[in-house]
C-alpha cells in the first residue's frame, strides 16, 4: 500500500497535531505493507525522512497537485483539512484526514482570529460546494471532536473512526525525581504542576486563583509552570498581583525529555482546561505516576476515564482549589489515583495509534 502523508506541519516547528504526525509516521514505517511517503517544502533533518521515502514538492496551487498525482498513491493523508488547496479534493486517490480540533465551532471566543474568520468559513463552504464529499475517511483523535466537527459542517457520522493518539514510552515514573527536581530546576518541593502554552483556554488565571486558596491550607506548597506561547505576558502580571511571586515557578518552555522528571516529582497535576480534543498533557502526567486534577469539559472525561479528579466547575477557582485539597489531604486516595491514572494512560500507545490508522487505510480501500 502506498500511502503519502503530508508532513509539511513538522517543518514548522512543535505542536499537538505535530507530536501526532512526528509519532503515527515513525509507527507506520515499521509496519508492514507500508510504503510510507512523506511529503513537505523545506529541507529537514527530521528524522522520519530517513526512515520513510522523503518526498518535497513545490508549494505552488496547480504544481503541488500534479506532483501529487504523480506518486500514484493509494492514500493521501492530510492531518488537517486543507483548505487552502481546493485542487487537491480532486485528485483520483483515496483521501484520509486527521481531525484534531473544532475549537472555532464550540467556542469561537478562544480560537484565533484567522481561524474564525478565514478557516471556518471556507471549511463551510467547502462542506456546501461538495468538497469535503469527497474525503473518504475522517480520523478524529476522539469521540468528542468527532461528533462536534461532523455537527458543524454536516458531514455523516459514518466518514468518521475514532482513533486516540499515544503516549510516549518516555513518560513513565522516576525515582527520586522531586530531589532532582530541586537541584536542575532550583524547585522547592512540595509543588504543583502544571504544563501547558499561554492559550485562554488552558484556564491558568482560575488555576493561579486558586493557588491562592490552596496556599492557606497549604503555605509551603509550590506551583510550577511549564510552557510557554504568544499569549505569556498577561500570566506574570497576574502572578505579581495575587502576591504570589515567591511561591509560582514559570520555567517557560522545557525539553521534552525533562518532562517525565518534572510529573515524577510534582505532588499532583492541576489543569482546569477549558477546552481539549484529547490532552495529552493530562495523560503524560497519569503515566508518570502523577495524580491529575482537571476539568470534565469536552475530550477530557473521554481521555482520563477514572484515571482523574474531575472538577464539574473549572471557571470557579474554589472549585478548583476543593478539588486540590481533598486530593492533597488524603493519601490513600492520591496513591488509588495515581495507579489508577496510570493504568489508564498505558492504554494509549503510538503501535496502536499507526496500527488502527493503517485499519482505516485499508477499510476505506475496500469501500
Amino acid at each position: 500500500m502506498k500511502v503519502g502523508i503530508v508532513t509539511a506541519p513538522l517543518d514548522f516547528g512543535p505542536s499537538g497535531p505535530g507530536v501526532y504526525l512526528q509519532n503515527l509516521c515513525l509507527q507506520l514505517t515499521e509496519l508492514d505493507g507500508v510504503d510510507l511517503h512523506c511529503i513537505h517544502y523545506r529541507e529537514s533533518e527530521n528524522p522520519i525522512y530517513d526512515r520513510a521515502t522523503e518526498v518535497r514538492l513545490s508549494r505552488t496551487i496547480g504544481q503541488f497537485e500534479w506532483e501529487i498525482s504523480k506518486l500514484n498513491l493509494d492514500v493521501l493523508h492530510y492531518n488537517y483539512v486543507p483548505w487552502k488547496r481546493p485542487l487537491v479534493f480532486g485528485l483520483d486517490v483515496t483521501h484520509v484526514i486527521t481531525i484534531h480540533g473544532d475549537l472555532p465551532f464550540v467556542l469561537p471566543e478562544f480560537a484565533p482570529w484567522h481561524r474564525r474568520y478565514i478557516d471556518v468559513p471556507i471549511q463551510k463552504l467547502y462542506s456546501k460546494i461538495g468538497l469535503l464529499d469527497q474525503v473518504d475517511t475522517f480520523v478524529a483523535v476522539s469521540e468528542t471532536v468527532a461528533s462536534n466537527f461532523a455537527s458543524a459542517l454536516d458531514i455523516p457520522a459514518s466518514k468518521f473512526r475514532t482513533v486516540y493518539s499515544g503516549v510516549d514510552k518516555q513518560f513513565k515514573p522516576i525515582d527520586g525525581a522531586a530531589s532532582t527536581v530541586a537541584s536542575k530546576f532550583d524547585i522547592c518541593p512540595p509543588y504543583l504542576l502544571n504544563v501547558n502554552n499561554y492559550m485562554e483556554k488552558k484556564n491558568r488565571e482560575t488555576l493561579l486563583r486558586s493557588f491562592v486558596e490552596i496556599r492557606e491550607q497549604w503555605p509551603d506548597l509550590n506551583l510550577v509552570l511549564a510552557g510557554g506561547s504568544w499569549e505569556e505576558s498577561a500570566i506574570p502580571s497576574l502572578i505579581n498581583r495575587l502576591g504570589l511571586d515567591d511561591c509560582v515557578v514559570d520555567l517557560g518552555f522545557v525539553a521534552n525529555e525533562d518532562l517525565p522528571l518534572l510529573y515524577s516529582g510534582a505532588t499532583a497535576f492541576i489543569n482546569p482546561t477549558l477546552h481539549e480534543t484529547f490532552g495529552f498533557t493530562n495523560l503524560e502526567a497519569m503515566a508518570c505516576g502523577c495524580p491529575v486534577v482537571t476539568s470534565n469539559r469536552f475530550a477530557v472525561p473521554e481521555i482520563v476515564g477514572n484515571g482523574a479528579k474531575l472538577v464539574s466547575d473549572p471557571l470557579c477557582p474554589d472549585a478548583v482549589a476543593t478539588a486540590t485539597n481533598e486530593l492533597l489531604t488524603d493519601e490513600t486516595a492520591r496513591t488509588a489515583l495515581a495507579e489508577r491514572g496510570r493504568k489508564q494512560a498505558n492504554k494509549y500507545s503510538w503501535e496502536r495509534t499507526a496500527e488502527e490508522v493503517l485499519d482505516v487505510y485499508r477499510e476505506t480501500l475496500s469501500q
